[in-house]
């Protein structure tokens, strides 16, 4: 009490003028809060919570090894990339002296142009979104499964390892640029082409 007492006076000679606020620990949970900050847990989140996070996370951060970036309520997996703008230089005029008027308009001076290349954008910029297999399925069987489909057809020359490595990549998006998507994340379309993943025969029923 007598600490408490101290502690409220010297908090009051140094605030008058706002006030005293007591900010000493009232009770064991604010000791203990004070004392391990970050530490302290009152309450365990629910399963569900947990996996509506995990949602979250998914939906926000890509996976490192998939390009995943959304997972959505179906439980279906997404990729969603930009392909950059293709930049090139044509020939143009750039001005590198502006003309000279008279306050009636009168022309007293042409503006000046040079005749050098100028950037123009050859082909925008490209919204792709897709569907890939999920994270579940990327074991290093899966993996090493696909590194050898793609040996097999001339696009993979690394070792198979069952990791998803730089030649991996580079090798995915050489064929999936063959068949028109430019990405090195690997699409379901393409798994299922190359005979990682099961064909659903109900939506080739429904292709029918």
């Amino acid at each position: 009490m007598i600490r408490r007492i101290a502690h409220c006076a010297v908090c009051c000679a140094w605030s008058a003028l706002a006030g005293c606020v007591d900010t000493s620990p009232k009770t064991l949970e604010d000791v203990a809060r004070a004392e391990h900050p970050g530490a302290y847990l009152t309450q365990v989140a629910p399963a569900d919570a947990i996996d509506r996070a995990l949602r979250d996370v998914l939906s926000q951060k890509p996976d490192s090894a998939t390009g995943l970036e959304h997972l959505d309520a179906d439980g279906l997996c997404w990729a969603q990339e930009t392909i950059p703008a293709v930049i090139g230089h044509v020939p143009g005029e750039v001005l590198i002296l502006p003309g000279a008027y008279a306050e009636d308009g009168t022309e007293l001076r042409a503006p000046m142009y040079r005749k050098t290349l100028v950037p123009k954008i050859i082909e925008p910029s490209k919204a792709l979104r897709f569907e890939t297999p999920c994270p579940s399925v990327w074991t290093e069987d899966f993996i090493a499964t696909l590194q050898r489909a793609l040996l097999a057809r001339g696009y993979f020359n690394g070792i198979v390892s069952g990791r998803m490595d730089d030649a991996t990549r580079a090798a995915v998006r050489r064929y999936q640029t063959e068949q028109g998507l430019e990405s090195a994340t690997l699409s379901l379309d393409t798994a299922r082409t190359l005979g990682l993943v099961a064909i659903d025969l109900t939506d080739l029923d429904a292709a029918r």
